[in-house]
């Protein structure tokens, strides 16, 4: 009985893990369907997704030129204050599904397939009940935040939802760790707690406080060192796994959290100025309203609800004698730490952006998981496994509703046509001017046009990097206006902008600036075109001298734009029909040969920055930089080619790679490139 007990189980076992395989996978299959129709074709939005994506293109670019290893090193040798692993995240799926957005969001998705997979390994441990897990994973799948496509969503390219996934992991792993009672369950916490650290440096305060309110609890259970001494050993495995990334980012950290938040002159932008109470309703109603949702709430309690009274029915609630119990360690604990932890800080923070606390998804998950379990011992198994599959069964067609609709309304999905074009027409008529450094004024801040999208823009839709700067703004905080009057005069493009919302100090100078601003670019400069969109209007405008093509190859904002608004949103951007001056094709620290200087004629009146820029002597930065290789015309746009990471993998030069790697992350970032100056 005991051989044909365990065999079954062990049948059991396989088959509940390729269901979940199986469900994993068409989750994911239906997410990639849907990304590049709702999501993948408009323009990086959002100041951080962009600031992320530019480091994951920036580690593919240098994978792409000297191996994975390099690649790999370039991500992780990134100065960044926030996270260190988002770049390497993305450069596997890169390999596999080429650079691009649909395959950055990918690991969005990845992290939450992770997430979903050890919260049912460990509710199954804890309640001993498959039916419960498959519950569980269901009411992940039934979340509102990841699939809603806001900032910090699914959608988004960003740490904070890659970090509550690994978060949640981390969680189940301590769960599964029967309350730090299995040194290997120690190490896989504190590995995991490691992984969380590297990909948001901001976790490491809730796991300080987490791992010191653990401590104090195991201490008043005078149970013997045994348990204590495994949480010190899983602290310590997550040192060593994140420590040399925080020591290298200090100075950044620095800057970035205390300056930013605290100390700084922009602390008092960011400053909420709630009271108590008025944070306490924005932790609970962004808690439940948005990161979970209405549609996840119902569940829980729906499930809570039929799970009562389904035990009241049965011998007065009696539990099942040897009843579905798993192991007898407490998981409340683990859980409301994870829960506490980031809900105290966050609570306490002035800064109450919603994007942070998404890393109390999964401890809420739990509770509710936690809730079933202890009413689960006393629901006959027929009615349980039925409770059970009605609650997948809602929270997949959720998942499935919520992917196959467009969460973006009519009204912006034609604004980001608009934009789109806009980014298509600077990006083709820098390279007909030929700048390669184009100089780009916006006067207000605003996420969707700037120099950041529109070389975003220019990768991800044409191939290949044309390096923007951003002459205005300068920052959030108004600026002297003979700066202002300086950099507007020594731009290539101005995007003037009329209408839009007054968020910063900086919006409502430019906003008194408008008048003087117009007169001098209808003066000084080209109108190109006009736009009036959903969130803006604006008046594009150009350098006049800027160098044109022969007439019917120039590139043309109106045809562009037109283009544009035909036709499905994800459609691939076409170049001008034959262009007459093209972009050089650049090498690292090479210069263009003589024959393509000759096809760029000198244009009278420019500023010192371009002439240099159109100089025979140009020099592509040089340290973490990235090479600009022009892709041929009949190249379906967006699209690069992947070059083979392997055939450089000798042993050799993986040891040579390895220590230049190794060195790079000792001494630190190197100074800014002069593109991301």
């Amino acid at each position: 009985m005991s051989e044909a007990s365990e065999g079954a189980r062990g049948g059991t076992a396989w088959k509940q893990a390729f269901g979940l395989a199986a469900v994993l996978a068409l989750e994911w299959t239906l997410f990639q369907a849907q990304v590049g129709v709702h999501y993948a074709w408009i323009h990086p939005r959002w100041f951080d997704q962009a600031q992320y994506l530019r480091d994951a293109y920036g580690a593919f670019e240098h994978a792409r030129s000297g191996g994975f290893l390099e690649g790999l090193g370039a991500a992780l040798g990134r100065g960044s204050a926030q996270g260190a692993l988002h770049g390497a995240y993305a450069l596997p799926l890169f390999a596999v599904a080429g650079a691009g957005r649909s395959a950055a969001l990918a690991v969005n998705l990845a992290a939450f397939v992770l997430l979903q997979a050890v919260t049912f390994i460990a509710v199954r441990r804890v309640s001993g009940s498959y039916a419960l897990g498959w519950a569980a994973v269901g009411l992940l799948a039934a979340y509102q935040v990841p699939w809603s496509g806001d900032a910090g969503s699914a959608s988004d390219f960003r740490l904070d939802w890659m970090a509550a996934c690994l978060y949640g992991a981390a969680l189940g792993a301590a769960i599964l760790g029967e309350g730090l009672r299995s040194t290997r369950g120690a190490v896989v916490l504190g590995a995991l707690v490691g992984l969380v650290l590297l990909t948001r440096y901001l976790t490491a305060v809730y796991f300080v406080l987490i791992f010191a309110g653990w401590l104090a609890w195991l201490l008043t259970r005078r149970e013997g060192p045994g348990r204590p001494a495994r949480l010190a050993l899983a602290g310590l495995i997550a040192v060593g796994i994140s420590g040399w990334a925080f020591w290298r980012t200090r100075r950044q950290i620095y800057d970035y959290y205390w300056m930013g938040h605290f100390g700084g002159p922009e602390s008092a932008l960011r400053n909420s100025h709630l009271t108590l109470a008025e944070s306490l309703d924005w932790l609970l109603s962004e808690s439940l309203l948005r990161q979970l949702g209405l549609v996840a709430c119902a569940l829980g309690a729906g499930a809570a609800v039929a799970l009562k009274l389904a035990s009241a029915r049965r011998n007065g609630g009696e539990a099942f004698p040897g009843g579905r119990g798993g192991h007898a360690a407490n998981p409340w604990v683990p859980v409301l730490l994870f829960l506490a932890a980031p809900a105290a800080v966050l609570f306490l923070h002035p800064d109450k952006a919603a994007q942070p606390l998404e890393i109390v998804a999964a401890p809420l998950a739990w509770v509710i998981i936690l809730v079933w379990v202890r009413l689960a011992p006393r629901v006959e198994g027929p009615v349980l496994a039925r409770i059970a599959a009605g609650v997948a069964a809602l929270g997949f067609a959720y998942y499935g509703y919520a992917q196959l609709r467009d969460p973006v309304p009519a009204a912006l999905q034609a604004q980001y046509r608009d934009e789109n074009a806009l980014g298509d027409y600077l990006f083709f008529r820098s390279e007909e001017a030929g700048i390669f450094h184009p100089r780009v004024a916006v006067t207000w801040v605003l996420d969707g046009i700037g120099a950041d999208p529109f070389e975003l823009m220019g990768w991800e839709r044409h191939g290949r990097w044309l390096r923007f700067v951003a002459t205005l703004p300068t920052g959030l905080l108004p600026a002297p206006e003979g700066v202002i009057r300086e950099r507007l005069s020594e731009s290539d493009f101005v995007c003037l902008v009329t209408r839009a919302p007054v968020e910063w100090p900086s919006d409502k100078q430019m906003e008194a600036l408008l008048p003087e601003m117009r007169r001098w670019c209808d003066a000084n400069l080209r109108r190109v075109a006009a736009l009036d969109e959903a969130e803006f209007s604006a008046v594009i405008y150009e350098r006049r001298t800027l160098a044109r093509a022969p007439a019917g190859h120039q590139a043309d904002f109106l045809a562009i734009l037109g283009r544009g608004r035909r036709g499905p949103p994800n459609a691939a951007a076409l170049p001008p029909s034959a262009p007459f001056l093209r972009v050089l094709e650049l090498r690292s620290r090479t210069a263009p040969s003589a024959s393509k200087r000759k096809a760029f004629p000198k244009a009278p009146g420019l500023i010192p920055h371009q002439a240099k820029s159109r100089a025979p002597s140009v020099r592509q930065p040089t340290g973490n930089s990235l090479s600009m290789r022009r892709i041929p015309w009949d190249r379906a746009p967006g699209s690069s080619p992947t070059r083979s990471w392997t055939r450089s993998l000798t042993p050799r030069r993986m040891l040579r790679r390895c220590v230049r790697w190794a060195r790079r992350l000792i001494s630190g970032p190197g100074p800014a490139t002069p593109w991301m100056a």
